[in-house]
């Protein structure tokens, strides 16, 4: 299965629970390579899997059942993405924590973490076991705030956008990039055309002729006009690019995020070269590719 970022991932899991579908049991498998989960104790098909070697942070959580409690820990890539999430009524979840230190050097062992993930109770108490510096580290107060929020966006409304821009691509969508009033670069200095864009599970991803993407989640309001289009509202908003004129490889992709709650937007990026002062505008449309010679 795809990697899911990381907020969508654990809204995801927040919304099954609201709609009072039970998770399948399922067990945890692992060894010298890697980790996978099967969808029942007794059962071995994976349904996800990870390499140690490509593990990039693990986190743990709780997640708030109501009457009872349920610790979480998830497991992200080196690109940050959700790769596992795994809880504690999964089979075998003990014996992992406990030898979550021997795979990951340097991972915090249970006696350091289950107090401060456990107790207060029903609070989230996002937490850090392990993380590989270059590896964004979101905020878990974010997360928490996701958690509680219902799917706002309809999957018939997301693939009414995704037709739209679709239909106007063969005509040409071209401009420069501004996210919530902050450009990528300086104003109309840059031009990025839109080749390619499917809908995924609540996102919408838009492909560029440069190797660009950008992923929308929750997007709403969408006007085309010419080249030019605008999103007016999204809940979380990333732009990723491979640093132009070098190799595209890990160490040179570069991004910035912009999540939503309320109207707060926090920005992030790991933009090396220089310090950006990121102020997003609430009042802005979320997206916009703008052409100003149209």
């Amino acid at each position: 299965m795809e990697g899911m970022t990381l907020l969508s991932r654990v809204r995801d899991w927040w919304t099954e629970f609201l709609s009072g579908t039970p998770a399948a049991p399922r067990a945890v498998i692992f060894n010298r390579l890697g980790i996978s989960l099967a969808s029942r104790p007794d059962s071995t098909g994976q349904v996800h899997q990870i390499e140690w070697s490509k593990v990039g942070a693990v986190y743990a959580y709780k997640q708030d059942c109501l009457s009872v409690d349920q610790i979480c820990i998830l497991f992200a890539d080196l690109g940050g993405e959700v790769r596992l999430v795994i809880t504690e009524d999964d089979a075998g979840y003990q014996q992992l924590v406990e030898d979550l230190p021997k795979h990951l050097p340097g991972c915090l062992a249970p006696a350091d973490w289950f107090q401060k993930v456990a107790f207060p109770a029903f609070e989230t108490n996002w937490t850090e076991l392990y993380r590989i510096p270059f590896v964004t580290s979101p905020d878990g107060a974010i997360v928490a705030s996701m958690e509680k929020m219902a799917d706002s966006v309809s999957t018939a409304e997301l693939q009414l956008i995704t037709g739209h821009l679709r239909q106007a691509i063969p005509a040409g969508l071209s401009g420069s990039l501004c996210f919530w009033g902050e450009w990528f670069g300086r104003p109309h200095d840059n031009r990025h055309t839109l080749i390619s864009c499917e809908a995924g599970p609540n996102a919408l991803r838009l492909l560029f002729d440069q190797n660009e993407s950008l992923s929308i989640w929750s997007p709403r309001g969408l006007t085309i006009k010419g080249p030019c289009f605008s999103i007016a509202d999204a809940r979380r908003v990333r732009w990723e690019w491979f640093a132009y004129g070098r190799a595209a490889t890990h160490e040179h992709l570069y991004f910035m995020e912009f999540v939503r709650s309320g109207e707060i937007i926090t920005p992030s990026t790991n933009v090396d070269w220089y310090n950006p002062s990121l102020e997003p505008d609430a009042a802005q449309p979320a997206v916009e590719l703008v052409n100003r010679l149209d």
